[in-house]
């Protein structure tokens, strides 16, 4: 990839996590963004490092789940070391083993009640989203639950307006179609998670 490639593709990521109205997979990852406003930006050359260290497909890719792990507010020149580096290896190794990944998600919460770990009680965030929160369940097997279950709908009408949900609750809606994307989640998952939480 060129840099103005890497750019348009930044751009429209960008905008999918920190607006209402833009919407990447709608509008197919296309910004108006004119190479003339490219080459007048000071940091077109990280964009040009970028469009070297990563193709067209996986481009998108390691955005999304920079934007997820930053504060909505990914500088491109962040998006150069190893830390950004590391999320995106860190991400596509989870991709790469989703069903095991799941699975031993899901053996943590053999020995609990699940229905009462995604109950939120007195306006508090149930014991699932906290589990998520502290990483000790992955962010990416709640989406994979969330897909069968809906529980992130049903925990928004108990805890929006409280700052950390809302701002879980958005990057989680923006996120959760580029996971899809990649891989989708067929029926062999749903098997997974009722196999693994009907366990006696």
């Amino acid at each position: 990839m060129n840099g103005y490639d890497a750019y348009l593709a930044y751009q429209a990521v960008k905008l999918h996590f920190t607006t209402e109205s833009f919407d990447y997979f709608k509008y197919g990852g296309k910004t108006k963004a004119s190479v003339d406003t490219f080459n007048k930006r000071k940091d077109k050359y990280q964009f040009h490092k970028i469009g070297r260290l990563y193709n067209e497909q996986e481009l998108p890719y390691f955005l999304a789940v920079n934007f997820l792990k930053g504060d909505g507010k990914t500088w491109v020149g962040n998006l150069i070391g190893n830390d950004a580096a590391n999320v995106y290896k860190d991400w596509l190794n989870w991709q790469q083993s989703r069903t095991y990944r799941l699975k031993e998600d899901l053996d943590k919460l053999v020995e609990k009640d699940f229905g009462s770990l995604i109950v939120c009680k007195d306006g508090q965030a149930p014991e699932l989203l906290n589990l998520v929160y502290q990483e000790e369940i992955g962010y990416d097997s709640l989406v994979i639950l969330d897909h069968f279950m809906n529980l992130t709908d049903a925990w928004n009408k108990k805890l929006q307006g409280d700052f950390i949900w809302d701002t879980f609750y958005k990057k989680f809606q923006k996120y959760r179609p580029f996971f899809t994307s990649y891989a989708g989640i067929d029926d062999s998952y749903k098997k997974i998670v009722v196999d693994s939480l009907t366990k006696t």
